[in-house]
């Protein structure tokens, strides 16, 4: 995706993982995708979120 994307975008979604050391890296979700329950397991939180964060804490974490 390019930044010209984001710039004519009705909305745009972003996630981040905040932890007691400051923010991690922003992830942007592609414009107009559908974000249900399975698709943000799967997607936002297993393959960019959890990343992040064992990047940083490896197995030492709580979800709340």
């Amino acid at each position: 995706m390019h930044s010209n994307d984001y710039a004519t975008a009705q909305s745009l979604m972003v996630s981040v993982t905040v932890s007691s050391i400051g923010a991690m890296q922003l992830h942007f979700l592609e414009p107009g995708v559908k974000v249900n329950g399975d698709h943000y397991w799967n997607t936002v939180l297993l393959n960019m979120l959890l990343l992040d964060i064992r990047s940083v804490f490896e197995d030492y974490y709580v979800l709340q």
